[in-house]
């Protein structure tokens, strides 16, 4: 699975982006607000949310609002981030499928946590865990995400490797159900243009 994204920034506090991924030709557009910046106190905080549309963006709509919070300390960088799904469940899949966790639900809550450990000022560990907590689950079991893997930042890019047990990359999708028991190698790349 392939994610292509841009994010561009209107204000210090205000971006917004569109983004698309290649397994079911999602494409998602969304907006960011930070609440708290990093540069008035150890936490961070702020509001986002989007709409994705699968086959490009011609079908089946859903929607997500989510929260994160963050706080840094020393080395250590902790976040949690509740998210709201709306319209998770595609009710095409779930009529064919019986075996649907929460099928009778048409929205997810999830919440997301992670943390980021410094090694120094180039490479960081992090990890992440996003449980369902109620809601559209999935269809088979109730998996939780779980990713985890090192960090490496230049003057302007970011890569991340890690391994996860999810193979979609979009908030409507990560968050419901984690799509399998094994897990894959997986690799990300950003790229700062601009200040």
């Amino acid at each position: 699975n392939i994610n292509l994204s841009l994010n561009y920034s209107l204000t210090d506090r205000l971006s917004l982006a569109i983004e698309r991924e290649r397994l079911d030709k999602r494409i998602g557009i969304s907006g960011t607000f930070e609440l708290v910046t990093p540069r008035k106190s150890p936490f961070n905080a702020s509001v986002r949310g989007g709409i994705e549309g699968a086959s490009n963006f011609t079908n089946h709509y859903t929607g997500f609002v989510e929260a994160p919070i963050s706080m840094d300390y020393r080395a250590f960088r902790f976040t949690t981030a509740p998210i709201i799904i709306f319209n998770s469940r595609y009710d095409a899949e779930t009529n064919v499928r019986p075996n649907a966790v929460n099928g009778k639900d048409n929205h997810t809550f999830a919440l997301g946590m992670g943390t980021d450990i410094a090694l120094n000022r180039r490479i960081s560990l992090f990890g992440e865990y996003i449980p369902r907590l109620a809601g559209f689950g999935g269809f088979d079991s109730d998996r939780a995400s779980l990713a985890g893997g090192l960090k490496i930042r230049t003057k302007s890019h970011v890569f991340n490797i890690l391994i996860t047990n999810n193979r979609f990359m979009s908030p409507t999708r990560y968050a419901v159900n984690a799509t399998t028991t094994e897990y894959a190698l997986g690799f990300n790349i950003y790229r700062r243009v601009g200040r």
